[in-house]
C-alpha cells in the first residue's frame, strides 16, 4: 500500500496543471448510508456514538459530529454488508476510549434475528407436525447465519486493529515503558547490593584525611612490592 501511495504521489500533478472542473461546486457536503431500521439507527447514532441527528423525513436521518459535513441515513428493505474499504472514520482521543470502541464490537451482540432469510414459512393450513419441522429447520438455519454474522463482525474488528496506527501506537509506549521500569529495577537492585552498601558504607565513614591516609599506605605498599621484586 505504501508503495502505491508512492507511486501515486510521485504521479500527482501541481495544481496549475489540473484541467478545471466541468461544475463549480463549492464544497463536498454529505454521503449517504441504507438502514433496515431507522429508529434503532437512530438510538445508535445518538446514545452511544454521540451523532448530532435530525429526522429530515419519515424514511431518512442527517447525522453529523463535529463538524459540517453530514451523512443521510436513508431507509432501505435490502441493505448488503458493507465492505472494509467503503467505511466511514470515528476519531476518538484516549487509549481507553480506543480500546473500549473495539471492545464494544468485538463482543456486539446484533440485533438481527434473519427472518426475513427463512426459505420455507409455516402454513397454518399444515400439519402440526411439518409446521414444528419447518419452525426447527428455520431455527437451525437462522443461528448459523447469526454465528457467520458476528464471525464476519470480529473479523471486520481484527482487520481494523491491524491497520490502526493508534493500536501499534499504543502497544510501541507501553512496551518502551516496560523496558524502562525493568531498567530502573536493576539499576535500583545493583544500588541496593550487599557489595556496594559495603563500599559505600566505607567510603562514606571516611573523612578527607583518612582517604589521603590510606591512599599514601597503599602507594607505600605497592612501591615496597617493586622493590623487593627488582632485589629478587
Amino acid at each position: 500500500m505504501s508503495e502505491t501511495l508512492a507511486k501515486a504521489s510521485v504521479t500527482e500533478p501541481a495544481a496549475s496543471e489540473k484541467p478545471a472542473p466541468a461544475l463549480k461546486l463549492n464544497f463536498l457536503s454529505h454521503g449517504t448510508l441504507d438502514s433496515r431500521d431507522l429508529a434503532f439507527a437512530r438510538k445508535f447514532y445518538e446514545e452511544f456514538l454521540g451523532f448530532d441527528v435530525v429526522q429530515t423525513s419519515p424514511i431518512s436521518l442527517l447525522i453529523k459530529l463535529g463538524g459540517n459535513h453530514t451523512i443521510a441515513v436513508v431507509y432501505s428493505k435490502q441493505v448488503g454488508e458493507m465492505n472494509l474499504l467503503n467505511h466511514n472514520g470515528i476519531d476518538v482521543r484516549t487509549k481507553e476510549e480506543v480500546e473500549e470502541f473495539y471492545d464494544f464490537w468485538y463482543n456486539f451482540d446484533s440485533w438481527r434475528t434473519f427472518e426475513y432469510l427463512d426459505e420455507d414459512v409455516p402454513d397454518d393450513n399444515e400439519g402440526r407436525d411439518h409446521k414444528r419441522h419447518i419452525e426447527k429447520k428455520n431455527a437451525n438455519a437462522r443461528r448459523k447465519r447469526k454465528t457467520e454474522d458476528t464471525a464476519r463482525l470480529r473479523k471486520l474488528v481484527d482487520d481494523c486493529l491491524g491497520f490502526d496506527e493508534r493500536i501499534k501506537k499504543f502497544r510501541k509506549a507501553a512496551s518502551a515503558d516496560k523496558n524502562k521500569k525493568r531498567l530502573e529495577k536493576e539499576a535500583a537492585a545493583k544500588r541496593d547490593s550487599p557489595d556496594r552498601r559495603e563500599v559505600t558504607g566505607l567510603s562514606g565513614n571516611m573523612d578527607q584525611h583518612d582517604r589521603l591516609s590510606l591512599g599514601r599506605k597503599a602507594a607505600l605498599e605497592i612501591g615496597r612490592i617493586h622493590i623487593e621484586a627488582a632485589w629478587d
